[in-house]
This record gives structure tokens, C-alpha cells and sequence, in this order.
């Protein structure tokens, strides 16, 4: 049960049917510094909670499908009495309009997944290695921004056009409202001495095409390592506070540039370093797991405005704070789908 996601490095055999749920929960403070328009600091605190269900059913020997759609909410806490164009204390449930009409559109779904796995290696329950291929495809809720945030007068100057309301804007959303496709690779080994567990995986994901309102993301990748060392005083006939097993992770989490009508987006190239710790409990059906993740930015910052990427100046001193628990389960319901 990697960190993160509690279906990488399991394979299911044909008719066989696995369910998981991953809970992300994620708290982010930030603050910058005054703007000509807005003489004051800036400084909030952005929370999203996100559910991700997955279902996966092994179709052929060596083909797996899994289906999987996010379900979340992300909530702006504005910290400060004075008005701003950029910030408030909203969350992704509502519509978002100004002047100009609807620029961010709520929902409580984010994106769709089908991803298909190939089983170049799978050992089962026995030790070895496990190797995968996966290809699928994401496809974008509605619940997305609909005019560019980064949208200014041509005079950037010009307080009073600032303050129009033609340019009220929100940063956030649960979709990026892009269909993307989506490649994976995984290798994982499975022992029966410490680590018990441990591997790599890689995913990438490739925007197809900008959205019909300009916006075109970056690729986005993610590269992660696990390891699981079993608690060897752990008794299953006991109740235990402490887990069956230990997790460690590892991963690095890039976003490349993206642009809204082909213009560059300030700040969109990032890259992170985020570390994890938890623990693994089994259940009489599944496996519970636990863990925190703590982000370390090494290129850029994911900020509501400001830096600029290319350079290590910062005019706004822009700062940022985050930390992530995600919690996960993961169960083979035991039956086997008979035309399979």
C-alpha cells in the first residue's frame, strides 16, 4: 500500500473486483505583501479535502480497468477585514461572477479517470517483483474557472480600473476543466523480510488540447517511491494502537508551465519534494492506512499572485506553508465477475 495511493503495486487477476478510497485532506497558509491597488498585506489560509474512489476489476490475465472520480471541496479563508479583488472567504460549492459574468463555476466533483494496467509482471501474494504499464485517460468536471485570474487593465497602474469589478476574480477550482491523457509506469517488490514492500512509480499526465475558455495546463508528473517495514511485534489477536506496518515515501511532483490564451500563467511551473510517513492497519476486511505529507518547494511556488519563476526575485515576498494527511483503504471484495 504505497503512500498516497492504495492501488499502486496490486494487480488482480480476471473477474476478480478491488475497491479503494483515498481521503486527502491539505492546508495551505500563505501571505504577500501589498499591491499598488490593494495597500495592504494579503495573507489566508486555503484548506481542500478531497475523496478519491477507485474500483478496479481484472478483465483479462493480464489487463486490469480501474475507474475512479474525485469528490471534494476547497475552501478559501481570508484573513483580513479589507475588500480584495483576488481573495475572500468562499469555497468551490458556489459560482464565482463579476462584472464580466461567470468567472469560476462550483461543483462538488473533480475529475474522472479510466486507466487501464498491463500486468507485464505480478507475483501475486508470493515475494518478487511486480511490474506495470498503465495508459487511460482524465476527464474534466465542470467545476472549473472559466475567465483568466491573471487578467489586468493595460494600464496595470490604473487603481481605478482595478476597481471596476471587472476584474474580481477566484484562483481556484477542483478541475482544471482539461481532458488529459495519462500514462503510468510501476515496479514494485514484495519480500517477506523488512522492507516487505517497496518500489517506484511514475505518472505523467498530458493535457490534449486547451479547454474552450483558453486554458491550457502544464504536464504534470509525479515520480514516488514507497517502502513498508513490517512491525514484527504486532499480534492480530490483540487490539493495537500502533500500525501492522510502517510507510515511508518519497516523491517528486512537478506542474509545467501552463497559459490561458497562449499567455504564460504566473507561477504555474513548480516543483516539489513532499516526504511521508504512516502506518498501515489491516481490518477484518482491507486495510486501513494512514499517513502526513509534508511539501518543500524546489522550483517556484504555488501562489495566488506574484513571483515570477523564472528568477529568484520575489517583489510581493511571497510565503507559503503546507502539510497533507491522507488516508486510505483498499479491499478485494472477494468476488469473481462470472463472464470474465
Amino acid at each position: 500500500m504505497p503512500v498516497g495511493n492504495t492501488s499502486q503495486g496490486v494487480g488482480i487477476f480476471p473477474g476478480e473486483v478491488m475497491i479503494n478510497f483515498d481521503g486527502n485532506f491539505q492546508s495551505i497558509v500563505w501571505s504577500h505583501d501589498e499591491l499598488p491597488y490593494e495597500p495592504f498585506v494579503h495573507k489566508g489560509l486555503l484548506n481542500s479535502f478531497t475523496l478519491n474512489p477507485r474500483i478496479t476489476v481484472g478483465l483479462f490475465e493480464r489487463l486490469n480497468i480501474t475507474i475512479s472520480q474525485v469528490i471534494g471541496i476547497r475552501k478559501m479563508r481570508w484573513d483580513s477585514n479589507q475588500p480584495s479583488i483576488h481573495h475572500r472567504t468562499e469555497d468551490t460549492t458556489t459560482d464565482f461572477i463579476n462584472n464580466s459574468g461567470l468567472q469560476a463555476r462550483g461543483g462538488f466533483l473533480g475529475d474522472s479517470r479510466f486507466q487501464f494496467k498491463y500486468l507485464y509482471k505480478d507475483v501475486g501474494m508470493k515475494e518478487g517483483s511486480r511490474i506495470f504499464f498503465g495508459a487511460g485517460l482524465v476527464i474534466p468536471s465542470k467545476a472549473i474557472l472559466l475567465q483568466d485570474p491573471f487578467n489586468s487593465p493595460e494600464d496595470i497602474n490604473d487603481i481605478d480600473e482595478w476597481n471596476t469589478g471587472d476584474y474580481d476574480h477566484r484562483h481556484f477550482s477542483l478541475s482544471n476543466g482539461v481532458y488529459q491523457s495519462s500514462f503510468e509506469f510501476q515496479i514494485f517488490n514484495k519480500r517477506f523480510s523488512n522492507p516487505i514492500f517497496y518500489g517506484f512509480a511514475f505518472n505523467i499526465d498530458i493535457p490534449i488540447e486547451a479547454n474552450k475558455y483558453g486554458y491550457l495546463p502544464g504536464i504534470n508528473y509525479n515520480l514516488s517511491s514507497s517502502m513498508i517495514f513490517e512491525r514484527k511485534s504486532y499480534q492480530e489477536n490483540k487490539f493495537n494502537v500502533l500500525p501492522m506496518a510502517f510507510l515511508y515515501g518519497l516523491s517528486i511532483i512537478g506542474f509545467e508551465e501552463a497559459s490561458w490564451e497562449g499567455s504564460p500563467t504566473p507561477n504555474s511551473k513548480t516543483k516539489m519534494l513532499v516526504p511521508s510517513i504512516g502506518g498501515v492497519w489491516p481490518t477484518q476486511k482491507g486495510s486501513f492506512s494512514l499517513s502526513i505529507q509534508k511539501p518543500f518547494f524546489v522550483e517556484g511556488k504555488l501562489v495566488m499572485v506574484g513571483a515570477d519563476d523564472s528568477s529568484f526575485e520575489d517583489p510581493l515576498n511571497n510565503k507559503i506553508d503546507a502539510f497533507e494527511v491522507v488516508l486510505g483503504y483498499r479491499r478485494n471484495l472477494g468476488y469473481i465477475i462470472p463472464w470474465l
